[in-house]
């Protein structure tokens, strides 16, 4: 079994400034299943690694607060009033998202850094245009079910060229 450890994944994710690829964090524990996830996403791989090493410093400061959707539940960490970290997933019982959140903070101090950044798979709920990731609720919520979806870099690349060249011949005719 691995140890548990933050692995850092380059995301796109729906805004109203762009589509930037973003960096984000998850904590997975020693059966690679994920435990929690950074509430943000960072420009960089150091913003996001500093990030980390600052939750790990401080995590005996942090507020834990349930959160539920519906008849699901999860959690948010906040450090200085500032949300910055969340459950992976949502639950169906408040006990076991309270069981997450143990193991979460039992774990973040002593996790180590994975040495790549990776691209998450795609998930298919992602794929639905209605779908809203838990605890990231835009605001506005994008037609393009597209942009909800995790790329690599180099396909976001692609995919922002061929988007910029088609909004050029729109504009010229």
């Amino acid at each position: 079994m691995a140890p548990p450890r933050y692995l850092f994944t380059a995301r796109v994710l729906p805004s109203t400034d762009g589509t930037e690829p973003r960096i984000a964090w998850r904590l997975v524990g020693g059966n690679n299943h994920e435990i929690g996830r950074s509430f943000q996403a960072f420009a960089d791989l150091d913003a996001c690694v500093e990030a980390v090493r600052h939750l790990q410093q401080r995590i005996g400061h942090v507020e834990a607060d349930t959160t539920t959707s519906g008849s699901q539940w999860g959690w948010v960490l906040r450090l200085d009033g500032e949300e910055v970290a969340v459950s992976c997933r949502w639950y169906r019982r408040v006990r076991e998202s309270q069981y997450n959140l143990v193991q979460f903070l039992a774990v973040a101090p002593s996790a180590g850094l994975s040495d790549a950044v990776g691209s998450q798979p795609a998930r298919r709920e992602l794929l639905r245009p209605d779908y809203v990731l838990p605890h990231h609720v835009p605001d506005a919520l994008i037609e393009d079910a597209a942009l909800t979806q995790d790329l690599p870099a180099d396909r976001v690349a692609e995919l922002t060229a061929a988007e910029e060249r088609t909004d050029a011949l729109t504009e010229a005719s």
